[in-house]
């Protein structure tokens, strides 16, 4: 929705060299069918950051659970990692999946493989949600 600077109710804006101002009810939407569909194949996403393949658009939602064995302790167990993703579908509907390292979810007839986590687990240091980068591997079926 946009309105022009002359339409709004509030003088405190003529400071700004602006012509008016846009109200986005749905980012959803937004990026959902305006951003350009990424090229099948590897991709690294970061956390909450919305990827759109094909008509389908892709979040990893969150860390989950991460109990593989950071890598400057000796453990009797690797551990495992494990990420909830959330899918806008084509259809205009949603979906949601949990998948650790190795596993694969489909949405829209699109596979995504989650291949690895990065960064590794130290013990000295907790992992921020902004470090954290998901290799997939997307196709097309």
């Amino acid at each position: 929705l946009f309105t022009p600077a002359a339409a709004l109710s509030s003088d405190h804006w003529k400071v700004y060299d602006i012509k008016g101002v846009i109200k986005v009810a749905s980012s959803n939407a937004f990026t959902k069918h305006s951003s350009p569909a990424m090229p099948f194949g590897n991709a690294m996403l970061e956390l909450r950051t919305p990827v759109k393949f094909g008509d389908t658009v892709i979040r990893v939602m969150d860390v989950i659970g991460d109990s593989r064995c950071p890598s400057d302790v000796t453990c009797i167990q690797a551990g495992k990692v494990s990420v909830a993703l959330s899918f806008d579908l084509a259809s205009g509907g949603s979906s949601t999946a949990i998948l650790q390292e190795g596993q694969t979810a489909t949405a829209d007839g699109i596979s995504f493989t989650l291949d690895k986590v990065t960064p590794y687990p130290v013990s000295t240091h907790k992992t921020a949600d902004s470090e954290y980068r998901f290799a997939f591997t997307v196709t097309n079926k």
